[in-house]
């Protein structure tokens, strides 16, 4: 009598295993854009100019190496930028998604308000693409800012 007690007891356990184990997993769901955007921290990686790569040459015109470039978004709708060689010098605002989450406005309101077009955007790459005129060329250049995990 006590086999057949303990075999009920180990057949319902292991009914009762099966069913919990058919659950649906949240491992399974594909990350959000939020939820890549901010994963972690971006690192500065090129500038490109109509196709070109001109992150070398942006140092001259603008003075500035997008590689000593970090910027974190997170989840609360506020982010943070700096320059890694400056680190105490940062920049704080708030951003948010817009246009079906392909482009970010930063500090929407603000008189710095700016807003972004994302290119790309994967685990490992994020690309803001923007039309800039540049003072002595005729027609607008397509400007690429890269960043990197």
């Amino acid at each position: 009598m006590k086999k057949l007690r303990f075999l009920s007891l180990l057949l319902a356990s292991l009914t009762m295993l099966t069913f919990t184990s058919c659950d649906d997993d949240d491992e399974d769901k594909e990350p959000t854009r939020t939820d890549i955007l901010t994963a972690e921290e971006w690192r500065g990686d090129a500038i490109f100019a109509n196709g070109m790569d001109v992150t070398e040459d942006a140092i001259e015109w603008i003075g500035l190496d997008i590689r000593d470039s970090r910027i974190k978004f997170n989840k609360d709708g506020t982010y943070v930028t700096y320059l890694e060689s400056v680190p105490d010098d940062t920049a704080e605002g708030e951003w948010e998604f817009t246009s079906n989450e392909q482009a970010i406005i930063l500090d929407k309101g603000s008189a710095d308000e700016e807003t972004v077009n994302i290119k790309t955007l994967t685990d490992s790459d994020l690309v803001f693409q923007e039309q800039v005129e540049i003072p002595d060329i005729p027609v607008p250049v397509t400007a690429e800012l890269r960043y990197t995990r």
